[in-house]
């Protein structure tokens, strides 16, 4: 009578044969048999097994033709079992001399079903902390488990785990598991199959402790690699067929949908480890193929939540790996429906550039479906009925962990509505990244809006400008406000298109002038609205009875506030009225005299444009990259930041009335050519270039006036930002000359004031450090290290 089956499933294990059969022959119990599945070897390993065959009675040999995967082996060797009792051998492994002696005797006595039984972890190549997490994975569960729980404290509450290798099983409960297994090909994860499928027929489990009886072999065989081939990896990946069957297996027995959340559970783990994997033990050269399996198994919805979760802001290291992976390469198509992504559609220059491209499109023939993460109509620019509406979950606030939510919710829409180009609006937008693999793994062209600047990072020290630079270089498009910037984008080999913005049509009429108007975000950074009121604190030295109309909405924390005490520090309430956000800018424009602008930066300016559509003069900061100032008419500019130069044209044209006249029907012929650029034509080219998968060609020359343009804008950002930042600097020290550390305060506390963080935190350790040398000789150490 046989008493245990030992089922072994072979590929390609002719090295570690010898130490696995011998330490099965060698058993004290004679009364077994080992059924080794040959699962079409391409070494010996068959041969080898032949040789033991002949020579003893209990080695049995099954050989598949083709290859089966271990799972079949393993199902073939159970379904073929004589003895009472089942265990599982891994070929490079080995039992000790006494196993099956003492695990039947157990089995005997216990009457359970699945009896767990201590293993040792033997160091062939891992490091110890991984040794380790095994060890600690394969440790059994002292005590009795009866019915449901043999599953349940397996799988939802991890009271044990799952590997089939450190337990003995009564055959009838093994075979009668095999039948929810169906006959599929899989490479990984078959442990974990085998054994849902054993629990969930298993009325009892129970864990012993004692001596360890079977070897487990980490690093030496099939596991524990840490350089994986592609071949090796695509192993890996039919983890995602595992999570499939194991939802499968489990479905079948969950009459009661109790266990949604384990299936759930079990697919974030695989995955996790599969990506794990991708990202830790396969080179950078071998990343993007390794990338296109990830995609083929698992899809580009689950790859893509996965790896944010194990990236998450790291977005460049990602991007860096996946460079020329084949399946982001789009699909030739005739666009017929647009879809255009934003966060919002109130309160925003973007918000009203697509209002009046939602119209243009449509015109043009084009189905426009409209993505947006919120939906707040009292505040929202107008959208045409036949523009469907989708609200995402919202990438502002959405959390990484949840950003698989998001993901298919995007997928879902995509696909129901056929999108068949991406028009991205948001080029700041933190999950442009991953929104742009869900989309291009679709097949679907994806296209960037710049609205901001290139050179704009520099004023605030922002690294971002780097981790565009590196992720759209996978874009298919970006679309682009000026040829300064399309230079900009082309010497990184980006592919740029310039388009200007739709101009809103302004019809010619009647005008009262009573007010200097400036309209903006209320921003220090970019938009410098204080500028306005110190500038207007000068014009006013000249012209008491001049006003002005400061209109927007709050960007900056407090600026609305502040900006108001600035203006009452200076007297100045009679003659500055601070107007909040409005859609209907029509009123402020018809009424006034002279348009101001004062920022550090612009990409289009669409209140230029609008400024010079109402026939008004403007002046502004100096910004010769704008398309909308290149022609020289309508305005007068004078240096960044020279406040006494803008006062100077301010009152210039509030004295000379014949000049005012001038500028303003400059300013309104300016309006008409840019309103009349053919637009359509435009944008019809660059969807019908994208849908070809024609890429723009980028120049191998670059004009040498839009190189100069170039740099010379780049160095006066930088310069600006780095004097930014010495004020900041110089206003610490300062505050730390009060002596007392909790008077010590951040200057303009932002998102991009990092530096003054770090400075902060500094001081306040040195003073903690020194204090024990008394106050003052602390704050003479502080100040010494500030200034050198």
């Amino acid at each position: 009578m046989i008493k245990i089956s030992i089922i072994t499933p072979v590929y390609n294990m002719e090295a570690f044969l010898d130490r696995s059969i011998s330490s099965v022959l060698g058993q004290t119990m004679k009364e077994i048999e080992l059924i080794c599945i040959d699962d079409s070897s391409k070494d010996s390993s068959a041969e080898k097994v032949l040789e033991y065959v002949q020579r003893d009675k209990r080695v049995r040999l099954l050989k598949n033709e083709t290859r089966r995967s271990a799972l079949q082996a393993r199902k073939q060797g159970v379904l073929a079992a004589q003895g009472k009792y089942i265990m599982f051998l891994d070929a490079d492994d080995y039992l000790e001399e006494n196993a099956c002696s003492i695990l039947y005797e157990k089995m005997e006595s216990e009457k359970v079903d699945i009896l767990h039984f201590p293993s040792c972890i033997e160091n062939e190549g891992v490091t110890l902390q991984r040794q380790q997490n095994m060890k600690n994975f394969v440790k059994p569960y002292l005590g009795e488990l009866i019915g449901e729980e043999v599953f349940a404290r397996c799988f939802d509450s991890l009271w044990y785990r799952f590997t089939i290798w450190n337990k003995i099983y009564r055959a009838e409960v093994c075979k009668k598991a095999m039948e929810a297994i169906e006959d599929d090909y899989l490479l990984k994860a078959n442990d974990l199959i085998l054994y849902t499928a054993i629990s969930l027929q298993a009325p009892s489990y129970k864990g012993i402790v004692g001596e360890p009886l079977y070897h487990y072999c980490f690093g030496g065989g099939s596991t524990g690699s840490s350089n994986l081939t592609l071949e090796q990896f695509e192993v890996y990946c039919y983890e995602a067929k595992a999570a499939k069957l194991f939802q499968q297996i489990v479905q079948k027995n969950d009459t009661e949908n109790q266990y949604k959340d384990v299936i759930d559970k079990v697919k974030r783990n695989l995955l996790r480890d599969c990506l794990s994997n991708w990202k830790s033990n396969l080179s950078e050269d071998k990343a993007p193929a390794g990338f296109d399996l990830l995609v083929r198994f698992w899809g580009m919805t689950d790859t893509v939540a996965g790896l944010v979760k194990i990236y998450s802001t790291d977005r460049v290291a990602l991007i860096s790996r996946i460079y020329g992976a084949e399946c982001l390469t789009v699909k030739r198509r005739d666009i017929k429906t647009l879809g255009i992504y934003y966060h919002r559609m109130g309160k925003g220059g973007v918000q009203r550039v697509i209002s009046l491209l939602l119209p243009l499109y449509l015109q043009m023939g084009y189905k426009v479906v409209l993505f947006t993460d919120e939906y707040e109509p009292e505040t929202e620019y107008e959208i045409p009925e036949a523009v469907k509406r989708i609200i995402l979950p919202s990438a502002l606030t959405i959390s990484y962990a949840d950003y698989n939510v998001r993901a298919e919710e995007f997928t879902k829409a995509m696909a129901e509505y056929q999108i068949d180009v991406m028009l991205y609006q948001a080029s700041e937008c933190r999950m442009l990244a991953y929104d742009m693999l869900l989309v291009k793994g679709m097949g679907i062209p994806f296209c960037v809006s710049i609205h901001g600047l290139f050179a704009a990072e520099f004023l605030s020290s922002n690294a971002l400008i780097c981790e565009k630079i590196k992720t759209f270089k996978l874009v298919d498009r970006l679309i682009v406000l000026s040829e300064t910037e399309r230079t900009f984008w082309e010497i990184f080999g980006i592919p740029a298109t310039y388009i200007p913005n739709p101009i809103q049509t302004i019809e010619e009429g009647e005008k009262r002038e009573e007010y200097i108007l400036w309209l903006g975000r209320w921003e220090s950074v970019t938009k410098q609205h204080m500028d306005a009121v110190n500038i207007m604190n000068k014009v006013v030295k000249v012209h008491p009875d001049a006003r002005m109309k400061i209109v927007g909405n709050e960007v900056t924390h407090d600026a609305k506030k502040n900006m108001l005490k600035r203006i009452a520090t200076l007297k100045l309430e009679n003659n500055i009225e601070v107007c909040d956000y409005t859609t209907n800018v029509e009123e402020y424009y018809r009424k006034a005299s002279i348009f101001l602008v004062t920022s550090a930066t612009e990409s289009f300016s669409m209140t230029v444009v609008e400024s010079k559509g109402y026939g008004i003069p403007l002046v502004t900061y100096k910004m010769p990259y704008l398309e909308t100032l290149k022609d020289k008419k309508g305005y007068i500019s004078v240096p960044q930041n020279n406040l006494e130069e803008a006062a100077k044209a301010i009152i210039q044209l509030i004295e000379d009335e014949e000049l005012r006249k001038q500028l303003g029907r400059e300013a309104r012929k300016s309006y008409e050519t840019l309103r009349d650029y053919p637009l359509s034509e435009s944008w019809k080219k660059l969807l019908e270039e994208v849908g070809n998968g024609n890429e723009r060609c980028v120049s191998d020359t670059l004009e040498r006036a839009n190189l100069e343009l170039l740099m010379s804008t780049l160095l006066e950002h930088y310069q600006k930002g780095t004097d930014r930042i010495k004020g900041q600097l110089s206003g610490a020290k300062k505050t730390v000359a009060t002596k007392d550390v909790a008077k010590l305060q951040y200057i303009e506390p932002k998102e991009s004031d990092g530096k003054m963080r770090r400075m902060y935190v500094k001081v306040h350790n040195l003073y903690v450090h020194y204090r024990k040398h008394g106050a003052k000789e602390a704050w003479r150490v502080i100040r010494n290290k500030l200034h050198r």
